[in-house]
């Protein structure tokens, strides 16, 4: 993966790059790169823990960051 979003560490550093009009520039090798990065996404914010507006701009955040690479319901 190309994208360097393991500098990203806060709800509000998302916020922020959610908010960007910046075309993302990412290249994931394989389906299996995507699901780490979702992985280690998902652990780094401690998804489980966070509630419905935070759970919701997590999977819009890994929907931006994977450019819809993988679909997450």
């Amino acid at each position: 993966m190309t994208l360097q979003t393991e500098r990203i560490g806060t709800l509000e550093e998302v916020r922020a790059f959610m908010e960007g009009n910046e075309p993302v520039d990412i290249k994931l090798a394989d389906r299996a790169s995507a699901y780490d990065f979702i992985r280690r996404t998902l652990v780094r914010f401690g998804y489980h823990a966070e509630g419905r507006a935070a759970k919701g701009l997590l999977r819009a955040y890994i929907g931006k960051a994977t450019l819809g690479y993988l679909r997450i319901a």
